[in-house]
């Protein structure tokens, strides 16, 4: 039979609506949505304590990061004493000497310089000092007369001819001095009595490293005469006192350092010394400071931190298992919590599982990347911790509204904070963020939407984090309002990246939740999309009566709190069917011949209903969203196909056939689920009556609006939506309002003198046959 299918869908509806013959209260009770929620939270809670633990476990500090709060140990172990250990390794530092090399150069001069005097007060052919090259007689300080005499005499004796060996005593001598620059005198004269010696290397390499002591220590520029005063010293009983003037101004003409510093050689002598000295351990003991509020870590401190932390597990022993059970107890009640109120205020979830899964899979997505990011570099964790609830928060606005995505965001902010147990002060700036990005986030009209929301969200934390820093501070480190800076700018960065990085994941996000944004809409309202221009060309009539509806139902929409950009995409979308069979709607005959009367009631009533179905599958073919498909899927509810259902029965009664029933002539469904689509139906249903009434005076057209508003009430159309009988009120006068300003009185032209009386203002042509759907 033609209706069977008709029959079949309604048969299925009412199936599912009767209770099962003995079927108990307490199996009702566990329902499929219900079972749903079970699962999503068992599952949430194990994969959530896994993340959780992970960042329990994870490493917990980093060099250079400043820590907010002071840590004191919770069990007493031992620990390298960092600082006494750095001390006893300065000091075993400190005391190594500096290591001094020969400067053989200069000590060779001097030899050779001597070792030319002797040559020459030894040769008898030189017997006057003129004879004594210039440049050789000023080297050997020989300019005086006197002098050279003297020399003369000393060699004159046979027994000092042996000038090789005073040579060698002098210069035995001059190396036992340890002359040295300017600023490295000063650094070993100032250095402390446990380092006060240096160690040069000796010019006999036999000798090796000798030590020096402090009076060993000659500044090549200060201590010129106690120099002098030594070498006189060292020749006073070897040569007589002119010849001893002469070797004392050789040395001194020319002096430099005898020994230059080894750099190298001292730095490893050092280290070796420092390496030495093993490491210092110390106990500390519980409830002991650790570390004050508001230190910037070293290396020292994050082992100390760590050593601390290990000993503490060591100890707790098979309590750590009781610890990990809190831990999932406590993720357990957030899990519970969360269900509990998507079950209370936003139920279609769990009616859904894969909505269900989505959101799972958002929140452990966002706590995973809190932990992950956290322990990788704790140093900013006011960003790597904030940035995926906010992240979350602003997807969940743009996926169902402020309010979910409020709260969930803040169950998100709880679930990080329990997994990097952090403060209460961290969780002010989490809230402070979560708020702020879903009170900016009502609707993304704008792709400016999520970049502003992201700096009104980052300006908050800013605030919120500069605050919490202050609130925070230590009296021992006044100084790090820098580090509070730092950290606000971190969360600031932080929120900001977050709008960009949505606006970017905005179409994977629609998708994954299947929800459409106002972007996507206002795309889909442009009427160069390609589905528009095949309505507006291939069925004009029915292009016009959907822009009709689509103010009649954006206002509407926006009376009563809807979103009116859907309602107007949905009004230019629900007749789009129609495309495939445009001639067969009253619409686009443009007063020709009507096609319905040479078919028969039944053939025409599946033309009528088969534009519902080819307008959805069309809607699929172009990817529409599933939001705007509902629309075309509901526009007539099930409601009755009055004009064919009478002609059925005049047809019946005529060929004494039996009745068809109302059933047979009704639209298959599915009723308007949402608001919109609700006001969309009885906007459609107003508008085509509202086109075949002979007067359309503002009185009929007020009492059509309520007519055919409680006609569709009785029958039950608004019965899924939601909608409540105040809100239909308003709908009602916002329809009247526009129908009236569409077919508002007009004032006929005067006629000029000898044209004919004045036409009556056209009016819209009656609806034949009710062939209009």
């Amino acid at each position: 039979m033609i209706f069977s299918r008709s029959k079949s869908v309604r048969r299925r509806e009412v199936r599912r609506t009767l209770p099962r013959s003995g079927e108990h209260p307490w199996l009702r009770a566990l329902s499929k949505p219900l079972l749903w929620a079970g699962l999503w939270a068992l599952g949430f809670t194990f994969f959530a304590s896994l993340i959780a633990l992970g960042g329990h476990d994870g490493k917990k500090h980093q060099i250079g990061e400043v820590i907010d709060r002071t840590v004191v140990a919770r069990v007493a172990f031992d620990a390298v004493d960092q600082e006494g250990t750095l001390e006893a390794r300065n000091i075993a530092r400190g005391k190594e000497p500096a290591v001094y090399n020969a400067n053989l150069a200069y000590i060779e001069k001097v030899r050779n310089a001597l070792h030319s005097l002797g040559r020459l007060g030894a040769d008898k052919k030189i017997e006057t000092q003129d004879q004594i090259p210039t440049e050789t007689r000023n080297a050997l300080m020989l300019s005086s007369y006197e002098r050279f005499a003297e020399l003369k005499r000393y060699f004159a004796n046979p027994s000092n001819l042996l000038w090789d060996k005073q040579v060698e005593h002098i210069m035995s001598g001059l190396t036992s001095i340890a002359i040295l620059r300017t600023e490295r005198a000063q650094i070993e004269q100032n250095r402390s009595d446990l380092a006060s010696r240096i160690l040069v290397r000796h010019p006999n390499p036999e000798r090796g490293l000798v030590a020096r002591e402090d009076e060993d220590l000659i500044d090549i520029k200060k201590d010129l005469k106690p120099l002098e005063l030594r070498l006189e010293s060292l020749l006073a009983t070897r040569l007589p006192q002119a010849v001893q003037r002469v070797v004392i101004d050789i040395i001194m003409s020319d002096l430099q350092p005898t020994y230059v510093f080894d750099l190298a050689e001292t730095d490893r002598r050092r280290a070796a010394a420092e390496k030495s000295v093993g490491e210092i351990e110390m106990k500390r003991e519980p409830n002991q400071v650790l570390v004050i509020a508001g230190t910037q870590l070293s290396p020292q401190l994050v082992l100390l931190l760590e050593k601390e932390q290990s000993e503490y597990d060591r100890q707790m022993g098979v309590y750590r298992w009781l610890i990990r059970g809190g831990n999932l107890g406590l993720i357990l009640l957030i899990a519970v919590g969360l269900w509990v109120y998507v079950a209370a205020y936003n139920p279609r979830i769990l009616q859904n599982p894969v909505r269900g899964g989505a959101l799972v899979v958002l929140l452990l997505m966002s706590q995973g990347l809190a932990v992950a990011l956290t322990v990788a570099w704790p140093t900013v964790s006011y960003a790597t911790a904030t940035f995926p609830a906010v992240l979350a928060t602003m997807v969940l606005a743009i996926a169902y509204d402020r309010r979910f995505a409020l709260a969930v965001g803040a169950i998100t902010s709880l679930l990080i904070l329990v997994s990097l147990e952090l403060t209460v002060g961290f969780s002010i700036v989490l809230l402070t963020g979560v708020t702020i990005a879903a009170s900016r986030l009502p609707d993304v009209r704008h792709r400016s939407s999520l970049v502003l929301a992201g700096l009104w969200t980052a300006a908050g934390m800013f605030i919120a984090s500069f605050l919490v820093g202050l609130q925070s501070i230590s009296l021992q480190n006044t100084d790090l309002l820098d580090a509070l800076f730092r950290n606000a700018a971190w969360a600031a960065a932080g929120a900001i990246v977050t709008g960009l990085l949505v606006q970017g994941l905005l179409p994977a996000i629609e998708k994954a939740f299947k929800v459409t944004t106002a972007m996507t809409l206002k795309d889909l309202n442009d009427a160069s999309h390609p589905l528009l221009r095949r309505l507006a060309e291939e069925a004009p009539g029915t292009y016009q009566h959907s822009l009709r509806i689509a103010d009649m139902a954006e206002t509407a929409a926006e009376n009563i709190g809807a979103n009116g950009l859907l309602c107007r995409v949905g009004a230019m979308y629900h007749d789009i069917g129609k495309i495939n069979k445009p001639m067969y709607f009253v619409e686009n005959q443009a007063g020709g011949p009507n096609k319905h009367d040479k078919l028969s009631p039944a053939m025409s009533l599946l033309i009528i209903l088969g534009h519902v179905k080819d307008g959805v599958e069309m809607a699929r073919e172009y990817k529409l969203p599933r939001s705007v498909v509902h629309f075309i899927d509901s526009h007539h509810g099930t409601t009755l196909v009055e004009y064919f259902y009478h002609a059925a029965r005049k047809k019946s009664e005529h060929e004494e056939a039996p009745m068809p029933t109302e059933f047979e002539f009704r639209y298959p469904g599915p009723k308007p689920q949402t608001k919109e689509a609700a006001i969309l139906l009885l906007c459609d249903c107003v508008e085509g009556a509202a086109r075949a009434l002979p007067e359309p005076t503002p009185v009929r057209l007020e009492q059509l609006v309520h007519k055919m508003l409680n006609k569709r009430l009785m029958d039950g159309q608004f019965d899924e939506c939601h909608i409540t009988l105040q809100e239909l009120h308003k709908v009602e006068v916002s329809v009247t309002k526009m129908l009236t300003a569409i077919y508002h009185g007009r004032i006929a032209y005067p006629k000029a003198a000898g044209e004919g009386p004045t036409q009556p203002a056209p009016r819209p042509a009656p609806l034949q046959h009710a062939s209009r759907a």
